[in-house]
């Protein structure tokens, strides 16, 4: 907001200082025959954000993912595993 302030009061000051130069239709001229400013990377901006945001996304999912699995192996490999013998000998505990 400060910056916008100061921005404003600059441009009004400059505007007050500098008295428009007569230049006999010179910019009137010149003006129209200017090409229009072509913004040819405008689209690269949502892009890149998409696709960090993306990324990020990914990532996360990822390492929370990769988590969970080393979770459940490790609960997986210390169960106990009494009873679970299809043995029709009463497995021994």
């Amino acid at each position: 907001m400060n910056e916008q302030i100061e921005q404003d009061w600059l441009d009004r000051k400059l505007q007050e200082a500098a008295p428009y130069i007569e230049d006999d239709g010179f910019t009137a001229r010149v003006s129209p025959t200017l090409p229009t400013p072509q913004l040819r990377w405008q689209f690269l901006r949502p892009l890149i954000l998409v696709g960090m945001s993306a990324s990020r996304a990914r990532s996360r999912m990822f390492v929370r993912w990769r988590r969970f699995l080393l979770v459940e192996m490790f609960k997986l490999t210390t169960i106990p595993t009494c009873g679970w013998s299809r043995s029709p000998w009463p497995a021994e505990c």
